[in-house]
């Protein structure tokens, strides 16, 4: 999760005035923890 909260910060930057930036943010949390659980299996 450190690494995509790096990516998360470098999208937020680029995304920062788009108003899709708050679904963008969602989709790579969700993107995250689904990664996460399949690392996890």
């Amino acid at each position: 999760m450190i690494f995509l909260s790096k990516q998360k910060n470098r999208f937020s930057l680029v995304f920062l005035k788009n108003p899709l930036d708050n679904v963008l943010k969602n989709f790579f949390i969700s993107f995250g923890k689904i990664l996460k659980n399949l690392i996890n299996q």
